[in-house]
């Protein structure tokens, strides 16, 4: 039987213009691949290609957008794979072309850096007939013409597309039109009821005053990522003394001991607390998490009396949910961690400080960084922090107290590479080590 599953990710969002009507059918899982037709294919033998022309094959269209990040970084991974079956398998990039043209140029400078050999070509109309609303779009054809999966890049491995060439099924989330409406209508989610009870993105029916702590199920119930902070939760107009959402056990100790999911450089807590989380335990894989099988994901709600709320009980009460449940005790010490820092040459400061204008905060496209009239602050939080994927912080030690201008040709998903583009500007982003507090889990 077919693993079909589905699960809320940090994915692009792209919405069609197209909504799905008697006039627009986008990919079924099971059907044939509508009709289509790409030209303009390059490092391919051929310069066009219909579905009748790859009749008897096995085939991936792979669709992005210049906004997703994920996207190019699964290029240097899918490259890889094509290496590997290409003889076998035919794996074709499609990108949606902008009103501005930048997309060629811009795979061009990504695909020269790394050395990308993927077929590849730009395509709106089909891109807007196959893609409903997020990218990466992987959709897997059979060498009958049967569409096997629709997928993001997360199940792009070799396992999996061994699996596909022998015709086998294997686990992928469910990224299709009908995959993705068939769950949200069938498990309902309303953010202002406690979660999980009474039917409320999950199966459970039941009242209650307290709280549950339970495995998340893939397809048995809607996953619903944690609150920001509880500020957050008033701003949503969730009741008093009500919280839910799902996590790994890193995301839960987190909201359990800090309050929060995440904290920023804007925030004075960004340099007091790291948000890497220490282990110090003999078996870290329960803190491993599988977004596809659901593995090493949990979700909690808990409810309090509202007469009685306040943040710091609903953390306590988290706190002793999570001793009761898990083998762990948890606290924040102070600890030497590592950090990045950030410092500048005489030369920078004098050449990047700002000419003016209004502020602009550019770096949608993968191979490029365009900052006007932004404070280092800004740098780093909307631009390290965004690409550069450890929980390691980051300490300004330029000196510079005014906005600068700052343009970086370099792929920002690759530290060593983003690294060189600082350094020509006369930024210099060292690793070294900061005493700070620090989230510690320990075995009990």
């Amino acid at each position: 039987m077919k693993t079909n599953l589905f699960i809320a990710l940090l994915v692009f969002t792209f919405t069609s213009a197209e909504s799905q009507t008697g006039s627009h059918s986008y990919p079924v899982v099971g059907e044939p691949c509508p009709d289509f037709t790409l030209s303009g294919i390059n490092d391919y033998s051929l310069n066009k290609i219909s579905r009748n022309d790859l009749a008897g094959k096995f085939y991936i269209l792979d669709f992005w957008s210049k906004y997703c990040s994920a996207c190019a970084a699964s290029f240097p991974r899918t490259n890889t794979l094509y290496g590997k079956f290409k003889d076998r398998l035919l794996m074709l990039l499609v990108g949606v072309e902008d009103k501005e043209e930048r997309m060629r140029p811009m795979y061009e400078k990504i695909r020269s850096r790394i050395d990308l050999n993927i077929p590849y070509t730009f395509d709106s109309v089909v891109f807007r007939k196959f893609v409903h609303r997020t990218v990466p779009h992987l959709i897997w054809v059979d060498n009958e013409g049967i569409i096997k999966a629709i997928t993001s890049s997360t199940e792009l491995t070799e396992e999996n597309i061994e699996r596909f060439l022998a015709k086998k099924d294997f686990p992928y989330v469910d990224r299709s039109y009908s995959g993705t409406q068939n769950i949200a209508k069938a498990i309902p989610l309303d953010y202002k009821k406690p979660f999980l009870f009474n039917g409320n993105g999950g199966a459970l029916n039941e009242s209650f005053s307290g709280s549950i702590l339970v495995a998340y199920t893939p397809g048995e119930m809607r996953f619903a990522g944690l609150p920001f902070d509880f500020k957050s939760l008033a701003r949503a107009n969730v009741p008093a003394g009500n919280m839910m959402g799902c996590g790994g056990l890193k995301d839960l100790y987190r909201f359990a001991y800090v309050g929060r999911s995440s904290w920023y450089p804007e925030d004075s807590l960004y340099y007091d607390v790291t948000l890497e989380t220490i282990l110090e335990v003999t078996d870290p894989s329960m803190f491993m998490t599988d977004q596809v099988t659901g593995a090493g994901i949990y979700c909690y709600s808990l409810k309090l009396p509202s007469d009685t709320y306040c943040p710091k009980k609903m953390m306590i009460a988290m706190q002793q949910d999570l001793g009761r449940t898990f083998p762990y005790v948890a606290s924040l010490q102070k600890r030497e961690v590592a950090c990045w820092r950030l410092s500048a040459t005489d030369k920078a400061r004098r050449n990047l400080k700002s000419k003016g204008g209004s502020n602009l905060n550019d770096h949608t496209e993968p191979a490029e960084i365009k900052l006007t009239n932004v404070s280092m602050t800004h740098l780093i939080s909307s631009v390290f922090n965004k690409h550069i994927q450890n929980n390691r912080p980051f300490f300004d030690d330029t000196g510079i107290g005014y906005n600068v201008d700052l343009f970086l040709e370099a792929n920002v998903n690759d530290i060593e590479d983003l690294r060189r583009a600082l350094e020509e500007q006369g930024l210099l982003l060292t690793e070294s080590t900061e005493e700070m507090f620090a989230l510690v889990i320990k075995d009990k």
